[in-house]
């Protein structure tokens, strides 16, 4: 079984919807960010950086037990454990892993970075550097699934599982002059296993 600690944020839903997508059973456990949650010395003794998402699956590798934190190191562990969400073939592979690093650096990370700067400095400068960089990646985006149906490949993967929450909360206002990536986006939305994850409660 694996714990996922988290809340209402894209982090926490892009490991949602990989757990939901391999099948791996799983329990949420809420750790409210609104309420501080994530400064408790019982959550800061599993990640000392405080942030969610974390996981501790009591079944890890060689059937030890492994807490792991960080969205993009998580999902890595998701898919080597089920076998899923990363192409086998090895070109394929190392493609699907360029999709899921530009979705990580050059999608949310200028963003967050972005709204750091402006809330600090009380300018908009910040965010106006994190949309533009935000605005390369979805085009890069757009270049990639006009190649192959998901970021991931043939097949729904982690690239996916990572990009569709942060587009979600970006809003779909964002895709009007991208008219692959709103196929992408609709068929996401479309998904069992996305649903689910949307509407699982913390």
């Amino acid at each position: 079984m694996i714990d996922l600690y988290g809340w209402t944020t894209g982090n926490t839903y892009r490991v949602l919807i990989a757990l939901e997508e391999t099948g791996l059973p799983y329990r949420a456990v809420p750790v409210n960010l609104r309420e501080r949650d994530q400064d408790r010395p019982g959550f800061l003794a599993l990640n000392p950086m405080g942030q969610v998402p974390l996981i501790i699956d009591s079944e890890g590798p060689c059937g030890a037990q492994i807490t792991l934190s960080q969205s993009m190191a998580i999902l890595l562990y998701l898919a080597e454990k089920s076998g899923q969400l990363l192409p086998a073939a090895r070109a394929d592979r190392a493609h699907a892993l360029e999709a899921l690093s530009l979705v990580m650096t050059d999608l949310v990370a200028p963003v967050n970075f972005g709204l750091s700067l402006e809330r600090e400095e009380g300018s908009s400068a910040g965010l106006a550097f994190g949309e533009a960089r935000a605005t390369r990646a979805l085009a890069a985006i757009e270049q990639r699934l006009g190649i192959c149906s998901f970021l991931g490949g043939t097949r729904f993967g982690a690239a996916d599982c990572a990009a569709f929450p942060m587009i979600h909360l970006l809003g779909t206002g964002r895709l009007q002059d991208l008219p692959v990536t709103r196929r992408w986006y609709r068929e996401a939305q479309e998904r069992a296993p996305v649903q689910r994850a949307l509407a699982a409660i913390f």
